[in-house]
């Protein structure tokens, strides 16, 4: 009779397919990204010490603008002409009907 006890306890445990779903998270490449993830929170620390001593870090976003603003200027210009005759062809007829009378 305790036999019979014995391989039914076994064959509770035995069950693979259970060993396969801890086996699936196990392996889950979740827990290994979680270790990198560490380390980056380490070095973010490093990284505001850098802007400390980096005072050009501001400068930088600066620097492109400058370049943006002086060429918008000289651009904006030249369309800026042929875009506006077309609301100054309407002026200029009502100041050509002036001119003619």
């Amino acid at each position: 009779m305790p036999d019979t006890t014995i391989p039914s306890s076994e064959l509770e445990p035995t069950p693979e397919p259970e060993t396969t779903a801890p086996t699936t998270t196990i392996p889950g490449s979740e827990i290994d990204p979680t270790p990198e993830p560490e380390i980056t929170v380490e070095l973010e620390p490093a990284l505001p010490t850098t802007y400390r001593s980096a005072p050009d870090g501001p400068e930088v976003p600066l620097v492109p603008s400058e370049p943006e603003e002086p060429e918008k200027p000289a651009e904006p210009e030249e369309p800026g002409r042929p875009e506006e005759p077309e609301e100054s062809t309407t002026p200029p007829k009502v100041i050509v009907i002036v001119v003619e009378d």
